[in-house]
């Protein structure tokens, strides 16, 4: 059996997805399987895939379009290798990554997941990223998805054994879900520093044709594991400012204002006294904090009455210089 099983979906990639194999097969790292699966795709995609002749590749066709989840969950299914590698069809993999995560995985028998830090293609990215050890991942996650999907490596086994799969209920953020329940179970994550794949910017990005939907089913996975994790519930209201906080928007009205003092607390006195799952406070209450000010800051529209709100809360817990800068915004609209 191979060590490795690299985990490729495919639909409708002809211009990008040569590359994408390309990375793969030029791995320092060889004893893996290569599984691509191609999901229905009308283009030229299926020829493509013919081209290469590696013994290690193994091309799967669904019978229609099934979509990213099912596919990802077969792939998962049909995967033989310890470790599941995730790739994108428009993204490249640096030479030593499987190299460097496998050996990763291998001296920290606890870590479930480990990804990588990105490189964006076509632009210079000469420093290295942050590492994160599980603490920092599961501050980062009650606001955001700290992982970068096609740079995970999974630990099957774990998988199998807590029958954990991607779920078509948080749709366009399946990733982000998977990595709640993973967390959520006692299942460690890291991130390595290194930048080892190479992120692809363009038009048809999930992210970018499906954004709103996106924010919806990641709020949803995240709203879902505090009340799993830590019991916390939120009302409609309190929904909407996490989302606030969490894709750094601005409030919707005035009456949302009066809900902050009272959310902060919450996330404040549960997240942080929980005896479970071990968060960095430093991480969280900066995260926190960072996001506070950029939603105050965002929301500068809504005047004095704003700056009122900041001052009386929220001045000497976050960072005065936002309360000046805040000042200044307002009065500039004025």
């Amino acid at each position: 059996m191979p060590k490795v099983t690299i985990l490729l979906p495919v639909f409708n990639c002809e211009k990008y997805v040569s590359q994408a194999i390309e990375s793969i097969l030029n791995q320092s790292f060889t004893d893996f399987e290569f599984l691509i699966i191609n999901d229905g795709s009308t283009d030229s995609t299926p020829e493509i895939l013919k081209e290469f002749s590696d013994s290690r590749i193994k091309i799967i066709n669904n019978l229609s379009n099934e979509g990213l989840v099912p596919t990802l969950n077969r792939g998962i299914t049909l995967a033989n290798g310890e470790y599941i590698f995730r790739m994108d069809s428009d993204d490249v993999s640096h030479r030593e990554r499987i190299k460097r995560q496998v050996q990763f995985m291998e001296i920290n028998p606890k870590v479930v997941v480990c990804g990588t830090n990105r490189f964006i293609l076509g632009r210079e990215n000469s420093k290295g990223g942050k590492a994160l050890k599980n603490s920092d991942v599961l501050a980062i996650s009650i606001f955001n998805c700290p992982l970068v999907h096609p740079s995970v490596c999974i630990r099957k086994r774990f998988l199998d054994e807590y029958q954990l799969r991607y779920n078509v209920k948080y749709i366009h953020s399946e990733d982000n879900a998977l990595w709640l329940a993973i967390l959520k179970i006692g299942g460690e994550i890291s991130v390595l520093s290194e930048r080892l794949v190479g992120y692809r910017l363009h038009d048809d990005q999930v992210s970018k044709r499906f954004a709103e939907k996106q924010k919806e089913s990641s709020t949803k996975a995240r709203v879902d594991f505090l009340n799993y994790s830590f019991g916390i519930r939120m009302n409609v209201s309190e929904i909407k400012l996490y989302r606030a906080l969490s894709y750094k928007e601005e409030i919707e009205n005035i009456d949302m204002l009066q809900v902050i003092p009272s959310f902060v607390e919450k996330l404040n006195s549960i997240i942080l006294n929980n005896g479970t799952l071990i968060i960095d406070r430093d991480v969280f209450l900066k995260i926190l904090y960072e996001r506070l000010s950029l939603l105050y800051l965002k929301s500068s529209f809504m005047g004095l009455t704003l700056v009122a709100h900041y001052l009386t809360h929220f001045l000497f817990n976050k960072n005065i210089y936002i309360g000046f800068k805040l000042l200044r915004r307002v009065f500039l609209k004025i």
